[in-house]
């Protein structure tokens, strides 16, 4: 079980050289050749290359691994096929080709299982069925991050109790190996360079779903921008809202306006208001979703920003501090499904009102309510 463990740890650094490798070919097809087109063909001229010395490296290796797995390679035909392998994955990622690396790395797991049974053989012999398969769901879980996957494939294949805990050792070491050294899969770190700015894949759905016609505030304290700064003060003398929208007589927007600068010493009382306006090209869109809001709340260092749709007309007003907000609500909510947890929002009871004396009825819902929390 130590030794298992002990495999999953030393794949952190196969997968990593496997995944800087990638990236390096993709930086590499782009200089060489400018054409979009040309690249997968000189991709698929070096992979049949490489298929001329072994057809195992074609496709992602579904064959390949049955038949390592059935009859598991010794220690120098696993290198040179790890080896031949790792180049025609990487150079297939760099062509540009499309896939990813799940039964590619499974491939590469059992062979890198084999290889390591080789290594270790004269310290402790291990039996190489148990590596190839520790191997596989090690190095699969390094790439894609799902451990708990791994461990039923390795179940429903070996059908084994022991084995299956020992490829659950190995995953969950290189899955927290490769997060404590690395801090991201190899699928999420190709959503980073893709400019996705996730962390893992909980935070994908809702922070797209969440857009700003959810999140916006549609009662705008909104005045005309050729309104003069002492009609409005004298406007807003009542109450005194933090941001004033200002639009035209069509209802476009043309700015933003903070109460403190249009209180100050400093404004002119005669001029119109479009001379205190802030902000008339930051704006956002109905359809923006929560990622793109914080990430203009970032660039424009505004608290608040007006919500305006295609033709210019004033939606709404959404503020940061809403949106932080938000997104510290959603996140504890994942927390909490995750965890199994049950969030329920208590609504303090209301006095009675004369009339009919209330219901004793045993099936009446707001009674099974009331007893379900109590209980």
């Amino acid at each position: 079980m130590a030794i298992a463990g002990r495999a999953g740890r030393d794949l952190r650094l196969y997968r990593i050289v496997l995944m800087k490798s990638a990236a390096r070919a993709e930086t590499l097809f782009r200089q060489i050749l400018r054409q979009d087109w040309l690249r997968p063909a000189l991709g698929g001229l070096l992979v049949g290359a490489l298929a001329l010395i072994s057809p195992s490296v074609l496709s992602s290796g579904h064959m390949a691994m049955r038949a390592r797995l059935v009859s598991p390679p010794g220690m120098e035909l696993a290198l040179a096929l790890l080896c031949l392998k790792a180049l025609a994955t990487v150079l297939s990622i760099g062509a540009g080709f499309r896939g990813g690396l799940f039964f590619a790395s499974l491939y590469l797991g059992v062979l890198a299982g084999a290889v390591f049974a080789g290594l270790v053989a004269p310290f402790a012999p291990l039996p190489l069925s148990l590596c190839t398969v520790a191997g596989m769901g090690a190095l699969a879980t390094a790439v894609i991050g799902a451990p708990l996957t791994m461990i039923l494939l390795a179940l429903e294949t070996t059908h084994s109790a022991g084995m299956t805990a020992c490829v659950a050792l190995a995953a969950i070491a290189a899955s927290l190996t490769v997060r404590r050294s690395f801090g991201y899969t190899f699928a999420t770190w190709r959503f980073h360079l893709r400019g996705e700015n996730i962390r893992s894949g909980v935070d994908i759905g809702w922070l797209r779903a969440l857009t700003v016609a959810h999140m916006m505030r549609t009662e705008t304290d909104s005045l005309p921008a050729d309104e003069k700064i002492e009609t409005a003060r004298a406007t807003l003398a009542g109450w005194m809202p933090r941001h004033i929208v200002l639009h035209d007589e069509h209802n476009h927007y043309q700015g933003m306006v903070d109460t403190t600068r249009l209180m100050s010493i400093q404004a002119v009382p005669e001029r119109p208001l479009s001379s205190l306006a802030e902000a008339r090209f930051e704006t956002l869109s109905p359809e923006t979703c929560m990622a793109d809001a914080v990430a203009a709340f970032e660039r424009t260092g505004r608290p608040a920003l007006a919500v305006v749709d295609k033709t210019g007309r004033v939606m709404g007003l959404l503020s940061e501090r809403y949106v932080l907000r938000r997104y510290a609500e959603e996140l504890e909510r994942i927390r909490r499904d995750l965890a199994g947890e049950k969030h329920i929002r208590y609504t303090p009871p209301t006095r009675a009102a004369p009339g009919p004396t209330p219901s004793t009825d045993v099936n009446d819902p707001a009674l099974v309510r009331h007893r379900g929390r109590g209980s």
